[in-house]
């Protein structure tokens, strides 16, 4: 047990960070770029620890001063005296707070330096918690390691813990994924975060890229649950390449957020409040699924996983011409999910099938609007603009929001537009479809009855032929759909 009389300042390294201690074993740090040799808060949280021992349940306080603090090295959380060495403690608090997101950043070196900010890597941990607060993460960047640049700015890999971030800009970082949670039990929470010309890229190994927050949690080392919140966030002018570096690309990637399968203990998703505009894949197949929020559930025999999906808004994510999704889920029977007064441009997608707007499959998705007419200067939304895109205005903390008045009007299936169905005929022949009278410029689709997507195309003519192999199909002209037999 640590006993003090007094509250004690002591300084090191040539007045290059403070140390206080008080009665409550509860230690402070203070690191600024302005101080000599101290530009870094890795080297600052590192220098602390070695002169510090803690106990379980023991507050750490590291005060980000005003300015760029340039991250030259990696951060290991791990059991070693060379790097951030916690000691083996449980329930611990480490606070690392800036003063404001316009005011205190932290910034890498890429691409001449490639590396991670930070990785857990220990298994001991246990109830440690990490809070980031009003701060900025830029510039840091990793595409060529054999782990693929996976989570280059955290990489929760062994062990356990909670990492909040709250009142955090990330921007201009690259990497196949920016946090990635692998076989480990974390809980990841951000509370109004902006990322904003993020780059998302393949690697050399080769690997995809891997989306802005991944949590694979494929199979957590303790037996639990790697939970992931995300609630007043916004996430602009992001761009992803989702072709590998051989040319293929994985279906329905998650470019924002991308959820695994849990093998233990399922997993718990909420997002919520959040807005996503301006996304972009900027190279990938334009007949692949590929999505900004990908769910991904395991067999029927894992157990269920929670998804909440609250009060979104998705606007201009997709490419032209492409099969771009706003949302993707996978094996929705083994997820338990509540969706309300979502709002997004292109087609929900679900196990292969496209979703109506209020019910599919016993899910219920109220509230839910889509329409692909959708515009950031629609009456429907009506978006604060700033030139092509909507403005961004910074709050008391430095973070840059959106604002628009609309709530997305009437829900409309799909967003499709009301044909008139008397004047579209389905002509079957031998192995082809001809659609008759269908208005120029509507989308035909073809679904087999299983639910996947067989063919897209916009209708050019009155009469479009269409290449189909023998089979029970649904047929979608519009809002107007009907089974054909192709014989």
């Amino acid at each position: 047990m640590k006993i003090f009389t007094k509250k004690m300042a002591i300084a090191l390294f040539m007045s290059v960070f403070f140390v206080s201690f008080t009665f409550a074993a509860e230690y402070s740090i203070n690191v600024s770029p302005n101080a000599p040799d101290s530009t870094s808060l890795i080297k600052g949280l590192k220098g602390l620890l070695k002169v510090t021992t803690l106990a379980d349940g023991d507050i750490i306080n590291v005060n980000v001063l005003e300015g760029e603090l340039l991250e030259p090295i990696s951060a290991f959380v791990q059991a070693n005296p060379a790097q951030i060495n916690l000691q083996g403690k449980t329930n611990l608090t480490i606070n690392i707070i800036g003063r404001g997101a316009d005011k205190s950043a932290l910034k890498g070196n890429y691409p001449t330096q490639l590396s991670r900010l930070w990785q857990q890597n220990d298994a001991t941990l246990t109830g440690v918690t990490f809070n980031f607060k009003n701060l900025t993460f830029k510039n840091f960047g990793s595409n060529v390691n054999s782990s693929g640049g996976n989570g280059v700015i955290f990489n929760l890999s062994v062990g356990s813990g909670n990492y909040n971030f709250e009142n955090v800009v990330f921007t201009n970082n690259t990497g196949r994924s920016l946090f990635s949670v692998g076989n480990s039990t974390f809980s990841m929470k951000f509370n109004n975060c902006l990322f904003k010309e993020n780059h998302l890229i393949p690697t050399t190994n080769p690997n995809t890229m891997n989306g802005i927050i991944n949590n694979s949690n494929t199979a957590p080392t303790n037996g639990g649950a790697a939970n992931l919140e995300v609630k007043n966030c916004t996430f602009m002018s992001n761009d992803f390449k989702a072709l590998s570096t051989t040319g293929t690309q994985a279906s329905a990637q998650g470019a924002l957020v991308y959820v695994g399968p849990g093998k233990a203990g399922g997993t718990a998703t909420t997002i919520e409040n959040c807005v996503a505009i301006n996304n972009r894949f900027i190279e990938g197949l334009t007949d692949a699924v590929s999505s900004m929020i990908y769910i991904n559930s395991n067999t029927a025999t894992s157990p269920l996983s929670t998804l909440t999906l609250n009060n979104n808004l998705f606007i201009d994510n997709a490419r032209a011409a492409s099969m771009d999704k706003d949302i993707f889920i996978n094996n929705p029977a083994n997820i338990d999910i509540t969706s309300d007064k979502n709002i997004t441009q292109s087609a929900i997608q679900i196990d292969g099938a496209i979703a109506e707007p209020v019910t599919y499959k016993n899910l219920n998705f109220t509230g839910l609007k889509i329409s692909a007419d959708y515009t950031y200067t629609d009456p429907r939304i009506a978006f604060t603009m700033d030139g092509a895109l909507p403005l961004l205005t910074a709050d008391a903390y430095g973070v840059g929001k959106v604002t628009y008045t609309g709530n997305g009007g009437t829900p409309t299936p799909q967003g499709l537009k009301s044909v008139n169905s008397s004047n579209i005929k389905f002509l079957a022949s031998p192995k082809s479809l001809v659609v008759e009278g269908a208005e120029i410029g509507l989308q035909i689709e073809v679904y087999s009855m299983s639910g996947s997507l067989v063919s897209r195309t916009l209708n050019a003519t009155y009469r479009t032929p269409i290449a189909i192999k023998q089979g029970l199909y649904l047929v979608k002209v519009g809002n107007f759909a009907q089974k054909v037999q192709i014989n």
